[in-house]
């Protein structure tokens, strides 16, 4: 900026290029992925859901090369499907292909799973764009 620049500060900052990795980088950040296996409540039935398929869900979803909100619909839908596999196993209970839509859905109407798939790839708003809000 120079001295006679009267551009507010913050918007020389924000309209900069390098905003872009920064912006990236914040982004990706969200875009979780655990350590380890993890367990998540659906109406008090835990449900395995492992480290790998987190992770094939998130690079699949930012293959895309979609925005993040955009992209997330992807993850969500992949891990509600491993999801309804999953339970099925747990559960011991029969899952054909065909009802694998009505069980995404059912599990995605749970508390439990929704915060789960949440915590690992969370909608982003221009007022909140971190896990806590």
């Amino acid at each position: 900026m120079h001295a006679t620049d009267t551009r507010d500060p913050a918007a020389v900052i924000k309209g900069d290029e390098r905003m872009i990795r920064v912006l990236q980088q914040a982004v990706r950040d969200r875009q979780l992925a655990p350590k380890h296996d993890i367990i998540v409540d659906a109406d008090g039935v835990d449900i395995p859901l492992g480290r790998a398929v987190i992770l094939r869900a998130r690079d699949r979803a930012r293959s895309t090369r979609k925005p993040h909100n955009v992209a997330r619909k992807l993850f969500v839908t992949e891990l509600l499907t491993e999801l309804a596999w999953s339970e099925a196993r747990v559960l011991n209970r029969p899952l054909e292909e065909e009802d694998v839509p009505d069980a995404r859905a059912r599990l995605w109407d749970i508390d439990g799973v929704t915060a789960g798939l949440d915590a690992l790839w969370p909608l982003l708003t221009p007022e909140c764009s971190s896990p806590a809000c």
